[in-house]
C-alpha cells in the first residue's frame, strides 16, 4: 500500500542534547549545575545570583552573558525589553558556535512577557493569558528546533493553603515548562552541604528518573551521558 506523499518517514536521528527544566530553593546549585553544560554558553541573566558563581567557571569555558533588571525597568520600557529578549534568543539559537542556552530565571522570562503584554502581573483575566500562553510556548518550541542544550532555571515558592504555609515548595514561572521539558530537575542541599540534584523524569530515559546525584556529580555532562548512554 502506498502511502500518501503528504507524509514523509519519522526521523530516526536523536539529538543529543537536552531540554531542561532546573528548578530549586535560593542557593541550591541551580546557575551552577547550569554552568557545567557544554560552551559555548549564551546565559539570560535576570538574578543577581550570578555573582559570584558564573567566575568559577569563566576561566575554563566561554560564557557570555546578556543582562535583564526587570525591577529596574521603568514603565513604558517593557515591551521594548521583551522585543529584545526575544531577538537575542533567536540569535542565540541560530549561531552555530553556541552550544548551550541558559534562561536564569524563566520566572522572570515569565514575569517580563507578562509585564510587557498586561503591564501588571496580578488581576488579570484568565481568558487573556491564551495569546500570552502561546508566545511563551513559540520560544521554547524555537529551542526545541535547534540542536543547542536548552536550560531553563525556575526559582521554588512556598505553597500556601487558605494563607497558611505548607511547608511544601512549587516551582514559580510558566505552568506549562515542566511538562515542555524533556527533563526536569530539583536542586537542593544535602545533609553535608553539597550541591544535590535530583532527576524528577525524563522523557528519552525513563530509567534515570528518580536518580540523586550529589558533590561533583552534580554535573549537566554527567546528566547527559546517563540520559544517552
Amino acid at each position: 500500500m502506498a502511502i500518501n506523499t503528504a507524509f514523509k518517514p519519522a526521523s530516526t536521528a536523536v539529538k543529543q542534547r537536552l531540554i531542561a527544566h532546573v528548578m530549586g530553593r535560593e542557593k541550591s546549585g541551580k546557575t551552577n549545575f547550569s554552568l557545567t553544560a557544554p560552551d559555548p554558553i549564551i546565559l539570560f541573566d535576570f538574578d543577581y545570583g550570578l555573582e559570584g558563581v558564573v567566575h568559577k567557571f569563566a576561566t575554563s569555558k566561554k560564557i557570555y552573558t546578556s543582562e535583564y533588571r526587570i525591577h529596574e525597568i521603568s514603565p513604558g520600557k517593557f515591551v521594548a525589553e521583551w522585543d529584545r529578549f526575544r531577538n537575542e534568543f533567536k540569535i542565540a539559537l541560530n549561531d552555530p558556535e553556541v552550544r548551550s542556552v541558559v534562561w536564569d530565571t524563566g520566572t522572570e522570562v515569565w514575569e517580563l512577557l507578562r509585564m510587557a503584554r498586561f503591564g501588571k502581573l496580578t488581576q488579570v483575566m484568565p481568558h487573556n493569558y491564551g495569546p500570552v500562553n502561546a508566545e511563551m510556548r513559540g520560544l521554547i518550541r524555537d529551542a526545541y528546533s535547534s540542536d543547542k542544550n536548552f536550560i531553563i532555571v525556575n526559582k521554588m515558592t512556598e505553597q500556601y493553603l487558605n494563607d497558611k504555609p505548607t511547608g511544601k515548595f512549587v516551582f514559580q514561572g510558566f505552568k506549562d515548562i515542566p511538562y515542555s521539558s524533556q527533563i526536569n530537575i530539583h536542586t537542593q542541599r544535602n545533609e553535608d552541604n553539597e550541591f544535590q540534584a535530583t532527576i524528577v523524569d525524563c522523557r528519552q530515559n525513563a530509567a534515570v528518573m528518580g536518580i540523586v546525584l550529589e558533590g561533583p556529580l552534580v554535573d549537566f555532562q554527567v546528566v547527559l551521558n546517563m540520559v544517552f548512554s
